[in-house]
């Protein structure tokens, strides 16, 4: 271990190098939000941490640790909304890749997911970012 990462919720943890970078690439992603009015916020990710980037942005979801991006998932987290509408995600965030580099989710599945519950997606490198469009209905 011989780099001490530098920003976010991890600064100050002695990392490798490749894990710092894996890290810090994944906090600039987070800098889209900056121009962003804040609202309920899902994170897609087995990244728990990733809450703790954007302050001002609630979490939408029943943990802030989702075991698994699976079917089972996506049941709970429906039942969650049905549950607690108002936790219902003005933005969503998805990466593309898993922490061993495996693709979550193809983009014909997103953008056709996207459509189905009134998101808009933006798309780079690193992840998907979806954003409620106005006067579109919650989980159907």
């Amino acid at each position: 271990l011989e780099s001490r990462i530098e920003t976010g919720p991890a600064r100050g943890i002695i990392s490798s190098e490749g894990a710092k970078q894996s890290y810090e690439l994944l906090c600039s992603d987070f800098e889209y939000y900056d121009s962003k009015e804040p609202g309920e916020i899902l994170m897609y990710t087995q990244s728990a941490w990733s809450y703790l980037i954007l302050e001002d942005y609630p979490y939408a979801s029943f943990s802030a640790w989702l075991s698994g991006l699976s079917s089972d998932t996506e049941e709970r987290l429906a039942v969650y909304y049905s549950a607690n509408p108002e936790k219902y995600p003005r933005y969503i965030c998805v990466p593309k890749t898993s922490a061993f580099g495996e693709l979550l989710y193809s983009p014909e599945e997103i953008f056709a997911s996207a459509e189905k519950f009134g998101y808009s997606v933006e798309e780079n490198e690193i992840s998907y970012k979806l954003e409620k469009l106005p006067n579109a209905d919650g989980i159907d």
